[in-house]
Formats: structure tokens, C-alpha cells, sequence
């Protein structure tokens, strides 16, 4: 059943809100040294941001990769973003799934601290174009 407009205006800006919160989540693991968390949190805010802009398009995809796939062919492959938010977010999604299932294993600072502002940038662009208003 699709989704009511005034339904999915709420649901985008659940989203953004959720992405937002978890850029505060990354920074604060960082704080305390939680390396592989804080990537898990980042991964976690561009995923959500990435869903809340596709489903501003009507797109609802089922799956983590099907939400970056979908995003690299609807915005980074027709050019409306640059390639580096698909290589941006391909990177957090390889860095969340070393650091939450590899065993023996923990990003450090030198990984991890280069992800917050491009990462912040791309979640702070997309919901000023995509974010319904108040």
C-alpha cells in the first residue's frame, strides 16, 4: 500500500533526525576511544539519510545494500551528487561490517577521524534539499 504524502514527509524527517542524532552518537564513541562504534554510528546516519532522500523520491528499498545501490544509480551515476558520497558511503558500509563482525579486530583514530566531516557535510546537504520543513 503506498504511503500517504503527509506520512512520508514524517518518515523523511524521522530519518534525517535518526541521522543527525547519530552523528552525535559516532562523535561521543569517539570521545571515549570506541573507534569501531563510532564508524557503526556514521555508517548508521549515512544509511538513514541515504533512505530518507530516496523515499522522498517514492523509492523504499528492502535491504542496506539495496539502499546504496539504489542511491548510486538514482543520484551518483546521473550525476546529480559527485562520485565521492558513493565511495564515501561504500567505505563506511565496508568499515561497519569489518568492525562489527570481524573478530580480533578495532578501527583506530587514524581510520575513523577522516569519516566525520565528509560524512557530516553529506548528512547536512542532503537534508537541507531533501528535509521537510517545520
Amino acid at each position: 500500500m503506498p504511503i500517504k504524502d503527509e506520512d512520508r514527509r514524517q518518515i523523511i524527517k524521522y530519518r534525517f533526525e535518526k541521522a543527525m542524532e547519530e552523528m552525535t552518537e559516532a562523535r561521543d564513541n569517539a570521545a571515549l576511544g570506541h573507534w569501531s562504534l563510532a564508524v557503526n554510528r556514521l555508517y548508521y546516519s549515512a544509511l538513514h539519510t541515504v533512505s530518507a532522500v530516496l523515499l522522498s523520491h517514492g523509492i523504499s528499498p528492502k535491504s542496506h545494500s539495496g539502499a546504496i545501490m539504489l542511491f548510486g544509480k538514482e543520484f551518483i551515476s546521473t550525476g546529480r551528487l559527485d562520485e565521492s558520497a558513493g565511495r564515501l558511503l561504500a567505505k563506511l558500509s565496508s568499515m561497519r561490517n569489518t568492525g562489527d563482525y570481524d573478530d580480533c579486530f578495532d578501527w583506530s583514530a587514524d581510520d575513523v577521524q577522516p569519516l566525520f566531516e565528509p560524512t557530516e557535510q553529506l548528512v547536512t546537504l542532503l537534508k537541507s534539499i531533501y528535509c521537510p520543513q517545520e
